[in-house]
């Protein structure tokens, strides 16, 4: 990943729309509670940690959000990870035009192809070390009935959670969860 001087840690996510943030944040929190582990604003990452310095990370990000399509992302059931930071997700369905952006983003933010992280496009519900049986009881709960978007039909296990991205997001990455801080929103063309 490109380090340049004075460079930061800094990330791009897609935020949902302030309603549906807001029923994703009460079920972020009400499980970093249950589980031990940190609240954080719900998004999907488009480009993780890239160390550049503020400006050229805005300068950057605001290029890229002026040529990304119109996106609608989509969550196709839930996920399940022995990781800290996919504990528990709802995967997002990864259409040609995410793939794309992905790919983009690594390119303008100089990001070598040998370097390119995989990508699994997901939106945590989640962060923790919990043990195993405690991460699988919330995920059992959240799999009998529960519509995370309040959209979805009761008892079907599967979330009705979509939204169309209006901006790119600039995140201040550096330390965990608590300490991250968002820079700039940059609205799509879509």
């Amino acid at each position: 990943m490109e380090n340049a001087a004075g460079g930061e840690p800094h990330a791009l996510w897609l935020l949902p729309p302030s309603a549906l943030a807001a029923r994703l944040r009460s079920l972020i929190d009400g499980l970093a509670s249950e589980l031990a582990g940190p609240p954080f604003p719900p998004h999907v990452t488009l480009l993780g940690r890239v160390n550049l310095a503020a400006e050229e990370a805005r300068r950057r990000a605001a290029t890229l959000a002026s040529e990304l399509p119109p996106l609608t992302l989509r969550a196709k059931g839930f996920g399940l990870l022995d990781e800290y930071y996919r504990a528990l997700f709802l995967p997002i369905a990864a259409p040609p035009a995410l793939w794309r952006a992905y790919l983009r983003a690594n390119t303008l933010f100089g990001i070598p192809d040998a370097e390119v992280a995989p990508f699994l496009p997901h939106l945590s519900l989640a962060y923790t070390d919990a043990p195993w049986p405690a991460r699988l009881a919330a995920a059992r709960r959240l799999t009998e009935g529960l519509s995370v978007a309040g959209e979805g039909e009761a008892g079907s296990g599967a979330p009705d959670v979509h939204f169309n991205v209006a901006h790119l997001t600039v995140i201040h990455a550096a330390g965990g969860p608590g300490d991250w801080v968002e820079v700039e929103r940059f609205p799509v063309r879509g």
